[in-house]
């Protein structure tokens, strides 16, 4: 399986000067040299360390900063090539913003788009700084290593990202993937089907402060712990599939392991839910009802050890756990039941998982089957 990184340079003294960037030859300010050494240890974390790397950047000095900072983590030589660079804006770069700004001319709404004059002397159209970047990654790809790093520039990552999906340059008239200074954007492509996705697009969290919080994984059998750093609860359960951010005075007794959310290798089920993850991501509907208060759904059950078979209909709260349920049963029979119930409520549902989407029904068919269903009092549950 291949993975291609892409790295967009962080803050240069052209952002803070409000200077026009282009290939106007500006450098890494402080706080943007500390964010290349974020980045070159966000990858490091990312990537396994036996594994073979390859390091390839636009020949700028912003980016050759960035990238000096990766190539000695990993200990390798960035490949420089002028093709990955940022748009040129001619005779604008290294002028004020200001400058530019009052003689841009925006391309059309309808029309030509790739080839439309900006109305600024010596500047590329945006068909050149697609057909520069798409034969530098045409080369990027043909090479056989799995794990590639690109560091280039804001604009020019539109075109890093058509190219991998393999979108006719005539085509990408109006694309357009706009990415924090600093981010990773990871592409990667699969042994099988050779499909290639884009599995995160301009990420930045490597650039917050890491906290610890306290991670349990339990639907059901059992639970698992771990002591987790990170940059927020958020980035915990979009990475994790069925696991929840707890407080710590829910630590458990004995011995809890300690992991980052970057290492590349985790233990116990944690690798298996980071994969589990990754698949869903890339699906219609994933995180559709993520920060939810409450969803409703309807669930098959076709009966297993004495269960009878029956549609559940559930109240599902933020967290993923029951709040209320109606048991449809084939034979007619409905039982309404609440958490006062159950003697025990663990997690039921991942609100991020994108199969809960054709499973979703409107509050109101769930009131009127509650309404119509009798105590589990009156019924076999236990």
């Amino acid at each position: 399986m291949r993975t291609l990184y892409v790295v967009t340079h962080p803050e240069a003294t052209h952002h803070v000067e409000k200077v026009v960037g282009g290939w106007h030859d500006s450098r890494l300010t402080p706080a943007g040299l500390d964010a290349a050494a974020s980045i070159a240890e966000a990858l490091r974390a990312r990537i396994p360390d036996d594994a073979e790397v390859e390091l390839f950047s636009s020949d700028l000095l912003r980016t050759r900063q960035t990238a000096d900072e990766i190539a000695g983590l990993f200990g390798v030589r960035a490949v420089l090539d002028p093709r990955l660079r940022e748009k040129s804006y001619g005779e604008a770069g290294g002028r004020p913003q200001e400058w530019l700004d009052q003689r841009f001319i925006p391309p059309p709404a309808a029309g030509e788009r790739l080839r439309h004059d900006e109305g600024v002397a010596g500047a590329e159209t945006k068909a050149m700084l697609a057909q520069r970047v798409y034969a530098a990654m045409d080369e990027i790809v043909q090479r056989s290593c799995e794990h590639q790093v690109v560091v280039t520039h804001g604009g020019s990552l539109t075109f890093v990202v058509t190219s991998w999906i393999r979108m006719p340059i005539e085509a990408a008239g109006y694309a357009a993937f706009p990415v924090a200074s600093g981010s990773i954007t990871t592409l990667r492509e699969d042994d099988r089907y050779h499909n290639r996705a884009v599995v995160s697009l301009g990420d930045i969290r490597h650039l917050a402060r890491k906290r610890r919080f306290l991670v349990l994984h339990d639907y059901g059998m059992g639970a698992m712990w771990w002591w987790m750093r990170a940059r927020s609860a958020r980035e915990i359960v979009e990475t994790f599939a069925e696991v929840e951010v707890a407080h710590d005075a829910q630590a458990p007794d004995g011995n809890v392991p300690e992991v980052d959310i970057d290492s590349p290798a985790l233990p116990g089920r944690l690798d298996e839910l980071r994969a589990k993850r990754d698949a869903q991501r890339a699906r219609p509907g994933f995180g559709a009802f993520a920060g939810r208060d409450v969803v409703y759904l309807r669930r098959r059950w076709d009966g297993e050890d004495g269960v009878p078979a029956a549609n559940y209909l559930m109240e599902v709260g933020s967290d993923g756990r029951r709040l209320r349920q109606v048991e449809q049963r084939d034979d007619g029979a409905a039982f309404r039941s609440d958490q006062d119930d159950w003697a025990f409520n663990p997690p039921v549902v991942d609100l991020f998982d994108p199969e809960l989407v054709e499973m979703e029904i409107r509050r109101e068919d769930f009131e009127a089957a509650w309404a119509r269903a009798k105590s589990c009092d009156d019924s076999s549950l236990s």
